[in-house]
């Protein structure tokens, strides 16, 4: 087994360290998220070799474009975890399938936190909104829809539904931040 020398180090600095091609910090990177993303991909319906395949995936992305990663545009793990969804979402596509699991409002929206109060108010705050908000943003989001079967799914023009998954979010965010 490989030591992990580089475990004491935050996920930003290790990113700007696989950047620069350090394996021992893309080995780290992985030993500390490999295991939640696994569980993410599970969640969101992959399973066995597939979720495997996919993992694989995310973390190729992540070797060739941590470069990529801008900290003024998030935290590290909401932009892995939208590298997973994304990745999840594209092997459904290739493959012509759809998501099997019923849509939830517990899928990480941001990195899953070590307190269970702050995983709890994301998905209060998800109740909290209108439903025609929830519903966009749950199909657009979670249920691997494009934004365009999404509206027809609903039955609404196109730009009805980005305005609806626009307010959504803002809403989200007003709601959290207000908590």
């Amino acid at each position: 087994m490989i030591p992990l020398l580089k475990s004491n180090i935050e996920d930003q600095e290790l990113i700007g360290l696989i950047s620069d091609g350090d394996r021992d910090a893309f080995r780290t990177f992985y030993a500390r998220h490999g295991g939640r993303l696994l569980g993410y991909l599970r969640r969101l319906g992959a399973r066995g070799a597939e979720a495997d395949d996919i993992l694989q995936e995310v973390f190729l992305a992540v070797w060739r474009r941590a470069n990529t990663f801008d900290t003024a545009r998030g935290e590290v793990g909401g932009w892995l975890f939208t590298i997973a969804r994304n990745k999840w979402f594209d092997w459904l596509r290739s493959t012509g399938r759809r998501p099997t699991q019923p849509l939830l409002v517990d899928f990480p929206l941001v990195e899953p936190s070590t307190s269970p109060e702050t995983d709890l108010s994301i998905a209060q705050a998800m109740r909290s909104l209108k439903r025609e908000q929830r519903e966009a943003l749950e199909l657009a989001y979670f249920g691997g829809l494009t934004y365009q079967e999404t509206a027809t799914h609903l039955s609404l023009p196109l730009g009805t539904l980005k305005s609806r998954v626009r307010v959504g979010l803002q809403s989200l965010r007003d709601i959290l931040e207000t908590r």
